[in-house]
């Protein structure tokens, strides 16, 4: 009987040790990046020359979110104040960063008459902030919070 169970786990253990050296984990899922075209809306405080008060953003939102988790994309938002009498302005912003901040530089329009004017500064999800400069020495700025986020890296497995 005894041999009889010896022989019995000689052969349970044969498929082990077939296995052994070899790897169990299956396959393994690896990122590939994101991109994403979206509607926002924002609620921003502005101060300086564009006025004190609150103004509303709308817009939309391309961005491409790569497999290392970097960020970029671009804006093109109508901005206006709540305050009344504000004629809005539209802008249209790049942005470059990882997927907790990003930094933004672009070009907008003041509908009042000043014209055109430079914007420079972060986004981050659900928020943004930064500065405007007036091609005619007028500076301003903005902080607020909008209805984006980034997207996360997709994780794929890969083709058998």
């Amino acid at each position: 009987m005894r041999s009889l169970s010896l022989a019995a786990l000689l052969v349970a253990a044969l498929p082990l040790s077939a296995q052994a050296g070899k790897s169990i984990q299956g396959p393994v899922a690896i990122a590939s990046g994101t991109d994403e075209t979206a509607l926002f809306a924002g609620l921003n405080w502005t101060f300086g020359a564009q006025g004190n008060g609150p103004s509303a953003a709308v817009g939309v939102i391309r961005s491409e979110v790569d497999a290392a988790g970097d960020v970029k994309g671009a804006i093109l938002s109508f901005n206006i104040g709540l305050q009344g009498g504000d004629a809005g302005d539209v802008r249209l912003v790049g942005f470059t960063g990882n997927g907790d901040i990003a930094g933004q530089l672009g070009l907008g329009f003041d509908f009042d008459g000043s014209g055109a004017f430079g914007v420079g500064g972060f986004l981050t999800n659900y928020a943004q902030g930064g500065l405007t400069f007036g091609f005619n020495g007028d500076v301003g700025g903005f902080l607020g919070i909008h209805s984006y986020q980034f997207l996360e890296p997709r994780m794929e497995l890969p083709p058998v």
